[in-house]
């Protein structure tokens, strides 16, 4: 252990500044810079102190002061720089007990690893996410409606328009249809370069792009998720586009989301070797609980006002829908072989919250036998792979979300994994935002009839 941190240490001296980067509840990027000598004396010996009270979305206690701590396994080169530059992610914990901060996220989701690993499901199951974006030449763009390609002559319609995105089939377009095809390789590329695993970059229509991360452990996948976001946001940038993780409600049927890939298989194996149960009962009770504890999550899933209304989602012709964000399936094999995907999350959502309630949910289902409602349909391939779906409850808006929390923390609460007080004041940091934002609406309302 010594040799691995002394040659992190060394992999140091390669930059001239260091960023220490944290997570707020909010799922935002903060971030501090020091030169590589300030780091190497006094940030790696002491951490660096953090006047919590400053933070609007941490809660105030009596323990105001808390440590930044950085994770030197998740030193990665910063390309977009032009001084050689390192992004450090780190955690945070309290200054007078030396003890994981309550309200930090990726402390959060560190214990939830612990506690899996506890009840002999952590250190064996994997996470992949597909995150989802859109990306345009201006905020005036139109997301959902033909859009117009600007030339020296004449302003003619985009050729994606003939193309219809909205069956729910995944088929894709080809490149010389695909304008954004070179920016999202430069992305992967960029990724690559940073160390963080990557699969696959798709095109789904009308701006609206997507890029595939690999499996790794809970906290890893949400690491490279803020790479990922970082790295999408600076790339498009640079190709002078705009870029937004919100979900769309301007009139098309796809919705900008974060689908939770969860692969079980040597749980499944432990399972069946341990108990009597099945890879079938152990996969149904786990998505039992996530059916169960649906509304309540979708609080840290679908944390932003515009995740919910809009339209429905359109289905294909046999009744399926590739974009359903309300399902969740299950895919078993006939070796006791699975995954979990659900597709209901939004892109915007904190990746150490969403990550760690979800998991939080599923185990619960697990251990309280929870059989899930909603079936809708199962089908058997050729390979004797067999895929079950399930329909999720869902709330009406953000504040639904919020008050189906508060009724049922319970299940996050097991095993210390989440604080009250992290949730009480996590509820209050997304009722004003609630509130800021219906009084913009109202403002804008006013303004528009000319009462103000």
């Amino acid at each position: 252990m010594s040799a691995i941190y002394d040659a992190k240490v060394t992999l140091c001296k390669n930059f001239e500044f260091i960023n220490l980067c944290f997570t707020d509840p909010r799922g935002a990027w903060r971030k501090s810079t020091f030169t590589r000598s300030s780091f190497e004396e006094d940030v790696l010996a002491n951490g660096i102190l953090l006047d919590a009270s400053l933070e609007e979305s941490y809660r105030v206690s009596h323990e105001e002061n808390v440590i930044l701590e950085p994770d030197l396994n998740t030193m990665r080169p910063d390309p977009f720089c032009v001084q050689k530059t390192s992004n450090v992610i780190c955690g945070l914990r309290t200054a007078d007990t030396g003890m994981p901060y309550g309200s930090d996220s990726r402390s959060i989701a560190r214990k939830t690893e612990a506690h899996l690993k506890s009840r002999g499901i952590g250190d064996i199951a994997s996470f992949c996410l597909e995150i989802d974006f859109f990306a345009v030449s201006s905020l005036n763009s139109s997301i959902g409606r033909p859009c117009c390609q600007k030339s020296e002559t004449a302003t003619v319609p985009s050729q994606d328009w003939f193309y219809s995105y909205e069956t729910g089939v995944d088929l894709l377009p080809v490149s010389h249809m695909d304008s954004c095809h070179d920016m999202r390789s430069e992305m992967l590329a960029i990724l690559m370069k940073m160390g963080i695993p990557v699969r696959s970059h798709q095109y789904l229509g009308f701006n609206q792009h997507r890029l595939s991360l690999q499996y790794g452990s809970l906290v890893d996948v949400a690491d490279w998720s803020q790479f990922c976001k970082y790295c999408i946001r600076r790339t498009a940038q640079s190709y002078g586009k705009t870029t937004t993780f919100m979900p769309s409600h301007l009139g098309i049927n796809r919705k900008s989301g974060m689908r939770i890939r969860q692969s079980m298989r040597r749980a499944l194996d432990k399972t069946d070797r341990d108990t009597s149960s099945s890879s079938e009962d152990f996969l149904r009770h786990y998505i039992g609980g996530i059916i169960k504890h649906s509304k309540a999550l979708r609080a840290f899933t679908n944390p932003s006002v515009y995740s919910y209304g809009g339209p429905e989602v359109s289905s294909s012709s046999d009744g399926s829908s590739f974009e359903d964000r309300d399902l969740c399936t299950i895919h078993t094999s006939h070796n006791a072989r699975g995954s979990i995907t659900v597709h209901f999350p939004d892109a915007v959502a904190n990746p150490y919250l969403a990550l760690s309630a979800f998991s939080m949910a599923g185990l619960d289902g697990v251990q309280n036998r929870i059989e899930p409602l909603g079936f809708e349909r199962a089908t058997s391939c050729e390979d004797r792979t067999y895929v079950s779906r399930y329909r999720l409850p869902v709330c009406g808006s953000l504040h639904e979300a919020l008050d189906c929390l508060r009724e049922n923390s319970g299940f996050l609460t097991a095993g210390g994994v989440f604080e009250d007080g992290f949730i009480d004041e996590y509820l209050r940091l997304k009722m004003d935002e609630e509130k800021a934002n219906e009084d913009w609406l109202n403002l804008s309302r006013s303004c528009g009839s000319g009462d103000v």
